[in-house]
């Protein structure tokens, strides 16, 4: 099996950064940058904590990602510079970037980078707004330039 197969789920990537403008406190969400990934659930399972109130679950994963996906800083403000979470979204939830493995160093194997995430409680869905484009939109794409590419190389053959 090819290591591009192993990454092949749409994952919808945003940073957040804070920072003060006119005296107010501001947070500016970074436009949506889209990936590929392999999402997986985490290794424990659903973990549980306990606190004040009593026993909570959270719903872990780990993504899996080849590189991070570029995000377009040109609408940021110069004077919001403290970077603040990251946030990766799939099948209808965001989830809080906890930590982040670099496994793309010189070695055998493939070169990716390790994500371990928790469901967001305060996910920054009011922020981002309508996730466009929608994964469907994305994958169709995807097979409609492979198909315009098969026939491209057919053409090709045909003319030679």
């Amino acid at each position: 099996m090819s290591t591009k197969a192993l990454y092949r789920t749409n994952v919808a990537v945003v940073e957040t950064y804070s920072g003060w403008a006119d005296g107010e406190p501001v947070i500016w969400v970074s436009p949506i940058a889209w990936t590929k990934g392999n999402l997986q659930p985490y290794k424990q399972g659903i973990m549980q904590s306990i606190d004040e109130v009593g026993i909570h679950f959270s719903d872990w994963r780990v993504l899996y990602i080849k590189s991070f996906p570029e995000v377009d800083y040109s609408t940021k403000p110069s004077e919001i510079t403290q970077k603040g979470k990251t946030y990766f979204y799939y099948e209808g939830g965001w989830y809080d970037v906890q930590g982040e493995q670099d496994w793309a160093m010189q070695a055998r194997g493939v070169k990716h980078h390790k994500l371990l995430a928790v469901k967001s409680k305060m996910p920054p869905e009011s922020l981002v707004g309508e996730l466009t484009p929608t994964v469907n939109l994305v994958e169709n794409l995807e097979y409609a330039v492979n198909e315009l590419t098969q026939v491209n190389n057919t053409v090709k053959e045909v003319i030679n």
